[in-house]
């Protein structure tokens, strides 16, 4: 766990959709091709945990950019326990546009994973009202509306010797069979 001034963010938090990710994206033979960074994919979307009567939206969703962070960064952020000394940030950045007729909630996230299919889980910052984690901003709140887009930040830290390989969506579409969208890491 790392501390900051108001500010608290621990590895290896999986959220929600991270669980699902984890336990369903191990990899294989039969992943679909990984997509160029900056390609758009538009999929039906839901809440993540809705029912199936929930009214589903169409989604597009854009990884634009991973960004390497340093050890330097977290260092100036945050108090960092002896035993992550060397882990390394990692930045993924993401379109969401609502093309649909249904708001949704705009917590939205994405996966990570290592050359070997390994989940690498988000990892969390609280917030306690103090200056905000201007590298990897949060704007989640509140619901995504119809013809609205936002780009989010998703934060992720490994360890030095760790390498991420791709960034992975599963669209919710309760009833419905999705596959993971995948975009390669260069």
């Amino acid at each position: 766990m790392i501390r900051g001034s108001g500010r608290v963010a621990r590895w290896s938090v999986a959220l929600g959709l991270g669980l699902v990710v984890g336990a369903c994206s191990l990899g294989g033979p039969t992943d679909p091709p990984s997509l160029a960074l900056g390609t758009p994919v538009t999929v039906e979307h839901t809440d993540v945990g809705s029912d199936a009567g929930t009214p589903t939206t169409t989604l597009e969703v854009t990884v634009v950019e991973v960004r390497e962070g340093t050890h330097a960064e977290l260092a100036e952020h945050f108090v960092i326990d002896p035993e992550d000394e060397g882990d390394v940030p990692w930045y993924v950045d993401v379109r969401w546009e609502n093309q649909g007729s249904a708001a949704i909630d705009r917590r939205l996230r994405v996966s990570m994973e290592d050359g070997d299919g390994n989940l690498i889980s988000a990892t969390s910052i609280i917030d306690l009202g103090d200056t905000p984690f201007e590298l990897c901003p949060r704007t989640e709140e509140g619901p995504l509306e119809p013809g609205e887009a936002v780009e989010t930040c998703t934060f992720f830290v490994l360890d030095a010797d760790r390498a991420p390989a791709r960034v992975s969506f599963l669209p919710y579409n309760p009833g419905s069979e999705t596959d993971f969208i995948y975009w390669a890491i260069p």
